[in-house]
């Protein structure tokens, strides 16, 4: 069953994903933007924060909408739509703070198998460790951040 996502608006290929996280008292305007690594062509870095009014992403920043359950649905769904307009690329991406990038952990933890296995969802992620290697992703193992790339007939 698919989890429900805020209303995205999507826009240069995929590139940015706009949306509202809302509560009773707040409106929070938030972006997913997929930017391209300066080291590798075939990676894309994910931030993901607040929109500031000058355009800035604030990935610090903590709405307290009590949404967040919704947020990252919605941010998986940004994730998925980057790949359809570019299946070939690999998405890397961490938490702003360890807690956040645990936060990311648990989420991976909870969704991996339906991630990895079932052909309409085919994606591998590897994490990177404290000493910079790059492993497929194991469920009890900590990292400092992720790789993500659909998986093709060659993965």
């Amino acid at each position: 069953m698919e989890k429900p996502v805020y209303p995205i608006n999507t826009f240069e290929n995929g590139l940015y994903h706009f949306f509202d996280s809302v509560s009773d008292n707040i409106v929070t305007k938030k972006v997913v933007a997929f930017s391209p690594s300066t080291e590798n062509e075939q990676i894309y870095r994910l931030v993901f924060g607040d929109l500031l009014p000058n355009g800035n992403i604030d990935v610090y920043s903590s709405s307290q909408n009590k949404d967040m359950e919704l947020i990252l649905s919605t941010v998986i769904k940004a994730i998925e739509s980057f790949f359809v307009y570019h299946p070939e690329k690999i998405i890397s991406f961490a938490g702003s703070t360890p807690a956040r990038t645990r936060l990311y952990r648990a989420v991976i933890n909870k969704f991996i198998d339906n991630l990895e296995n079932p052909p309409e969802l085919s994606y591998k992620i590897y994490g990177f460790t404290d000493d910079n290697e790059i492993e497929p992703f194991q469920k009890d193992k900590i990292y400092i951040g992720y790789l993500i790339h659909k998986k093709n007939e060659n993965s």
